[in-house]
């Protein structure tokens, strides 16, 4: 197929195709270069882009660089929490699809719970497994999976 072969009427006069691994690469070089609590356009772009395509297509080495790079890297070094809620829009696109979750994002869920227990004053992501978890909709092989890896505490704080 050709360019000529596909409409791209969609698509601003200005919007440039590019691979995943060239686009990746140049949004990793501009974040180095933006402010603290800044996020690059790109960068966004490609925190957007995880957060939806790691949902249907799980990749553990792409979710393990999305996750550092949120976390760690924008969140807590730069202060920038774009990063962190593309992280917390995947957790719950992933509560609410009907498919097994990987063991690891699980466990990541639920420590990401803790943390924000203990550190933050938003509690977004357990507010969010919470309404996953009452609502019925939350898949019953990951609700057994979650269940396994939460202490009493916070089963008791998700059914309040």
């Amino acid at each position: 197929m050709n360019k000529e072969d596909v409409s791209f009427e969609i698509f601003p006069p200005d919007f440039v195709l590019e691979p995943y691994h060239v686009f990746r690469k140049n949004a990793l070089a501009n974040r180095n270069r933006t402010e603290s609590q800044e996020v690059d356009h790109d960068m966004d772009i490609l925190y957007q882009f995880w957060s939806h395509f790691l949902v249907r297509n799980f990749n553990a080495q792409m979710y393990n660089e999305f996750r550092s790079l949120a976390l760690d890297d924008d969140f807590s070094t730069r202060n920038a929490s774009t990063g962190l809620h593309r992280l917390i829009q995947f957790y719950g696109a992933s509560l609410s699809r009907n498919s097994v979750m990987p063991d690891q994002v699980v466990r990541d869920l639920v420590d990401l719970i803790r943390d924000e227990a203990t550190t933050r004053a938003e509690h977004v992501a357990f507010y969010l497994l919470r309404s996953a978890w009452r609502s019925g909709s939350l898949d019953p092989r990951n609700r057994e999976k979650i269940d396994s890896v939460l202490d009493a505490h916070m089963t008791a704080e998700l059914e309040k």
